[in-house]
């Protein structure tokens, strides 16, 4: 999973939301998603075509489930770790936490 820092109440907070839509969506902070939540797991044939990692990947996304009449709400944006920049930023986010720990142990050394 390329979101270490997610917690309990956030997955909590993202399946709550199917109360009330048919999709929940998680943005990440580069444009992607961290997380798609769906009433109908069959509705993410809506996604075939979705072009994925690209900066508009979330927009998209978006937009393929609302243009295959879902209704979509959504969730806390969360940083994802896609380079070494981002886990770095993921790491600080979650000092002490598992994934800072490997992290620190096999960073690039450098400047």
């Amino acid at each position: 999973m390329d979101t270490p820092h997610l917690t309990a109440r956030q997955l909590q907070q993202t399946a709550a939301g199917l109360s009330s839509y048919d999709a929940v969506l998680g943005d990440a902070e580069d444009g992607g998603w961290w997380v798609l939540a769906l009433r109908d797991p069959a509705k993410a044939a809506a996604l075939v075509g979705v072009p994925m990692s690209t900066p508009t990947t979330g927009a998209d996304t978006r937009a393929a489930l609302e243009a295959a009449g879902l209704e979509v709400g959504g969730t806390s944006a969360l940083r994802d770790v896609d380079s070494v920049a981002d886990a770095e930023a993921v790491a600080a986010l979650a000092p002490g936490s598992r994934f800072a720990e490997a992290w620190t142990r096999v960073r690039p050394s450098g400047p």
